[in-house]
């Protein structure tokens, strides 16, 4: 069965019916106060101790690395990158961690003082493209067919619900061949059926002409709208097409490069 991180040491760290934290802690060779911490998420454990806290229950872990896809990447740049500041207080804990890793990204770059700012931000469109990779998004569903922007508009109003686009049907790549244009929708089942007679499914997310996404409140919150069409921030345009492949980043980094320098 697999679990999220989370869900593991939610699970190993709990206390068995009949058990006390020093029965769990001895077992597991560490002390009640590194027990007590780990399960109140005041510390991360080791592998090692994760493995052992398995054990007393009974289990053993596997580690398995799978393509990252994870959206809180894409929505933590786009805050980072916004022209107007946002209060954190209400963020998901996901979206702080990544605001967090990118910031580390950004201050980590060496570059004379006037390039400064522009390489940190392409590192940070770079980096937040490539972990919120849409091919491997959980959800996702990938066709072959139209991929401009008032096809996908037409099929958003259709299912009803949010929706907006990104990547090649979003203006600032429309004259990029080969990019697939990018649909996030708050229903993708009912999107996919609007555009059923138009266009066919595929199996491998390379070859989609279309990627419709699920989209998250973050995506929705700041849309603009370009002849009749709702579309993502220019931030998170970047980021999602820095997520299609090395050609794609390229392009994107360009077009990110132009608004900075």
């Amino acid at each position: 069965m697999q679990q999220t991180l989370d869900d593991v040491v939610t699970e190993v760290a709990s206390i068995p019916e009949g058990w006390t934290a020093t029965d769990v802690s001895r077992r597991a060779g560490i002390n009640r106060s590194t027990l007590h911490r780990i399960s109140n998420g005041a510390v991360e454990p080791t592998l090692t101790t994760l493995r052992e806290l398995a054990i007393v229950h009974g289990m053993d872990m596997t580690v398995q690395l799978r393509p990252l896809s994870d959206p809180d990447a894409a929505t933590a740049a786009t805050l980072l990158l916004s022209a107007t500041a946002e209060s954190t207080d209400d963020l998901p804990t996901g979206v702080l961690s990544w605001m967090d890793r990118l910031e580390r990204i950004a201050a980590g770059v060496k570059s004379d003082s006037d390039q400064q700012v522009t390489v940190a931000t392409l590192q940070v469109l770079s980096a937040a493209g490539r972990a919120s990779d849409l091919r491997h998004r959980a959800g996702a569903a990938y066709l072959r067919g139209r991929s401009d922007a008032l096809r996908l508009a037409s099929a958003g109003d259709a299912a009803d619900g949010q929706w907006a686009v990104s990547g090649g049907a979003a203006p600032a790549f429309s004259d990029t061949t080969g990019l697939p244009g990018i649909l996030w929708v708050s229903d993708v089942a009912a999107t996919v059926a609007a555009l059923s007679d138009t266009h066919r499914s595929t199996r491998d997310p390379a070859r989609a002409e279309v990627i419709v996404a699920p989209g998250d409140e973050c995506l929705f919150r700041d849309l603009s709208e370009h002849d009749g069409v709702c579309v993502v921030a220019p931030v998170r345009q970047v980021v999602d097409v820095c997520g299609l492949g090395a050609a794609a980043e390229r392009t994107a980094l360009d077009v990110a490069r132009s608004w900075w320098e």
